[in-house]
């Protein structure tokens, strides 16, 4: 697989050492295929996730189900309304099946359980890019 510019990756999760521990791990082992950006916290992720997605237009979204004052397939929906071209990867944390996680399966997009490492996010990105 190549690319002539770097995939722009958009990390979210309210874990920084999730959201921020994938992107380095991108940054640092796949620079010049990925271009990662993360976003953590508790306060106004919303907020500061649609701002970053309009200054970085990402291909890419790996969105956390579960965020403190916002849902991710929520956000997910957000974000893919402005970007409908833009791919998406669920993290969760919770396997079993609540109304969130079947929200989620719903939309069709995959997901990976937490805790996962930025090589298996990775692997996951591949194999979405490359449908």
């Amino acid at each position: 697989m190549s690319v002539e510019t770097p995939v722009v990756v958009l990390l979210v999760d309210d874990e920084e050492d999730i959201s921020s521990g994938i992107a380095d791990y991108i940054n640092h082992k796949y620079k010049g295929f990925f271009d990662a950006h993360a976003i953590f916290g508790k306060d106004e992720i919303e907020a500061r996730t649609l701002d970053l997605a309009k200054r970085s237009k990402p291909d890419v979204v790996v969105m956390d189900l579960v965020l403190n004052c916002i849902d991710g397939v929520t956000l997910t929906t957000r974000l893919k309304d402005r970007f409908p071209e833009m791919e998406v990867l669920f993290l969760t944390g919770c396997p079993q099946n609540d109304e969130l996680r079947q929200r989620a399966e719903e939309t069709g997009f995959p997901s990976l359980l937490k805790p996962c490492n930025g090589r298996e996010v990775v692997a996951k990105l591949k194999e979405i890019l490359e449908k």
